[in-house]
């Protein structure tokens, strides 16, 4: 029995099997995400959401639009020099908070919740964090700018957070 339980309609209880590789992939990828753009594991969790998902991933549906507006607006001041290094405390705190939060979330969602969910996106999150500092200095003394590597690290957290995000096929 997946997906429901035995009263119809209602969410499956979660799990406490182990995730396989692909959630773990999907975990580590939203945590990814969320590093390079603290929102944006948030953000995806939330455009997908639906209102019959279990616990806090029902709840965040109706934000969707708020949410969504909040990355648009983190994804410009990220290019500005008011936002602080995300390899300081002070930005990489809430993107282990926020990857961590997200991969619980997703794994609550799809009915795979272990003790342990949340902890692979957290650990993927500080990775994507210190290594899109280093692909942004780099993209920077390439071209003359680190503009373009924002840009492609943009788009490729948005790539990651979407597919992690995304559900199985229904039967």
């Amino acid at each position: 029995m997946s997906g429901t339980s035995r009263v119809v309609g209602a969410p499956a209880r979660p799990s406490r099997r182990a995730l396989g590789p692909v959630e773990l992939l999907r975990e580590a990828l939203l945590g990814a995400a969320t590093g390079a753009r603290s929102t944006f594991g948030p953000t995806a969790l939330a455009l997908r959401a639906r209102p019959d998902d279990p616990r806090a991933a029902g709840r965040v549906a109706r934000w969707a639009p708020a949410v969504a507006v909040g990355a648009l607006g983190e994804v410009v001041a990220d290019k500005t020099p008011v936002v602080p290094p995300r390899n300081g405390i002070v930005g990489l705190a809430p993107r282990i908070l926020l990857g961590g939060a997200s991969g619980r979330v997703l794994a609550t969602r799809d009915g795979r919740a272990v003790p342990t969910s949340g902890v692979v996106a957290a650990l993927a999150a500080v990775g994507a964090a210190l290594g899109g500092v280093r692909w942004r200095a780099a993209a920077s003394r390439r071209c003359g700018s680190d503009l373009p590597g924002a840009l492609a690290e943009d788009l490729a957290a948005a790539a990651c957070a979407w597919w992690a995000t995304r559900r199985a096929a229904r039967p």
